[in-house]
């Protein structure tokens, strides 16, 4: 199972090229290859955690203007007269449009990281149980039996 996870772990981050914040340097690569994932997790864990908190910013912020959007489009379409025409209708849909897709865009950002931010979690965690039982086995296997 640990090593489905860590492969796992590697491949989220094999396949993050594009975003230098969570993208492996060769040295983090080569610590991987020497087994120190529970390590590279959690130098990763701040920049994911600041990553996803701007992402929410931008998300918010594009919600916001699609919500002007909407009501630009509204007003628009309340103050004409029954012979209005497309052009007066035009810029206030697409402006709520482009940000409408804005906005979608950056919850999928945050959704992806998200998940590579639970899954750097996941194996700190597991890390940190498998060195909380073998320093019980230490612990059990030192102690003189009374």
């Amino acid at each position: 199972m640990y090593e489905q996870l860590f492969s796992r772990f590697m491949e989220a981050f094999k396949s993050s090229l594009e975003d230098p914040d969570i993208h492996l340097s060769y040295t983090d690569r080569q610590r991987l290859k020497a087994g120190e994932y529970a390590e590279v997790a959690a130098e990763k864990l701040p920049t994911l955690e600041r990553r996803i908190y701007w992402t929410k910013v931008n998300a918010g912020v594009a919600a916001v203007l699609l919500a002007l959007g909407a009501v630009l489009t509204a007003v628009s379409g309340a103050g004409v007269e029954p012979s209005w025409t497309l052009e007066e209708f035009f810029f206030p849909l697409f402006f709520a449009f482009c940000m409408g897709i804005a906005a979608l865009g950056g919850m999928w950002r945050m959704v992806k990281l998200e998940k590579q931010r639970l899954l750097c979690e996941l194996v700190v965690a597991q890390h940190e149980e498998e060195t909380a039982e073998k320093t019980e086995k230490t612990e059990k296997t030192a102690a003189p039996p009374m």
